[in-house]
């Protein structure tokens, strides 16, 4: 991969919370689709409209 990348690249990693949810719970951290079935997280972080996603 690396004899394709250039500095005019960038990637995004996606995933899911099953790959950290062990992490979470030992530090008591609710997971909320164990809670209510509902895996949602809500944030305070701002983030900038992108074309069509925009968020917070």
């Amino acid at each position: 991969m690396f004899q394709y990348w250039d500095d005019e690249k960038v990637a995004f990693l996606l995933g899911c919370c099953f790959t950290f949810e062990h992490a979470l719970l030992s530090n008591n951290i609710p997971i909320r689709h164990i809670e209510c079935n509902t895996p949602v997280y809500k944030t305070n972080i701002h983030v900038g409209k992108q074309q069509y996603l925009k968020g917070r």
